[in-house]
């Protein structure tokens, strides 16, 4: 073959290959990090990730309010109906000729009255997981970003466990003290020896009741003060499930590159 015809057929095998071949597209920007430059097309993987951790947040509140909700309406019609029914059982003791009974019927009414005052201030008080929760909403009605608005809710989740973990152990060593007292109180009127003969029915009905309501009060207390509520106990959860440490990785023009964050 000759030169000249050799030198066609390599142009002729070369035009298909320019003929298909696309322009490069433009490089894309420097990273102002330093690192590798990252394609336009990644860009948007960190939005995604906060986007979808803040869709995963707003349905654990929403679970977390509605729960509370049911348990509150649950927790005010037990104490209404127990309320009611003490207070009424104590009225009728109260009525009677019998001082034990007139003792009884003291302490029925006041655990009655009490219940009915519990259940009023209980549905007067604004609810926990509500306070979590309507920020988080208005955040997204004002379409701020995905990152942020999980950071507050966050924030102020952890907030409101503190809180209650500070309540509820101030409720519970109130709890064990008014227990101890109460048990202490119902000793004394067992063991003491009324001057009237009378008095002895009035002394047993009193420090037995006495010590019934101060075991009752001192286990819940001990209980109260061991033991997490429902709030404290969510945050811990999503705490640990969530992890101090966060760890993604994004693809690049010449690879990819990976990030680690976290909150130490």
């Amino acid at each position: 073959m000759k030169p000249t015809a050799l030198i066609v057929a390599v142009a002729a095998l070369a035009l298909p290959v320019r003929a298909v071949a696309q322009p490069a597209l433009p490089p894309p920007p420097p990273s102002p990090w330093g690192g590798p430059s990252v394609a336009p097309a990644s860009v948007a993987a960190p939005s995604d990730t906060a986007a979808a951790r803040l869709r995963r947040l707003d349905a654990v509140l929403t679970w977390h309010a509605d729960n509370e909700r049911s348990r509150r309406l649950a927790v005010t019609i037990t104490g209404a109906v127990v309320g009611t029914v003490s207070l009424g059982l104590g009225l009728g003791l109260a009525s009677r000729d019998s001082s034990s009974d007139q003792v009884a019927g003291v302490f029925a009414g006041s655990l009655g009255i009490g219940c009915l005052l519990g259940v009023g201030i209980g549905a007067l008080l604004p609810r926990v997981w509500d306070r979590v929760l309507e920020p988080l909403r208005e955040a997204q009605e004002r379409r701020e970003r995905p990152e942020v608005i999980v950071a507050r809710a966050e924030s102020l989740w952890r907030e409101q466990a503190e809180r209650s973990r500070n309540a509820r152990r101030v409720a519970a060593m109130s709890l064990t003290i008014i227990g101890g007292a109460s048990l202490i109180a119902g000793s004394v009127f067992l063991l003491a020896t009324p001057r009237r003969r009378s008095e002895v029915s009035t002394y047993r009905a009193s420090g037995v009741t006495l010590l019934g309501t101060g075991a009752l009060t001192g286990v819940l207390g001990a209980s109260l003060l061991f033991t997490a509520d429902p709030l404290e106990q969510s945050w811990e959860v999503y705490e640990r499930a969530s992890g101090p440490i966060t760890f993604g990785v994004a693809p690049t023009q010449d690879g990819a590159v990976a990030a680690v964050g976290g909150v130490f």
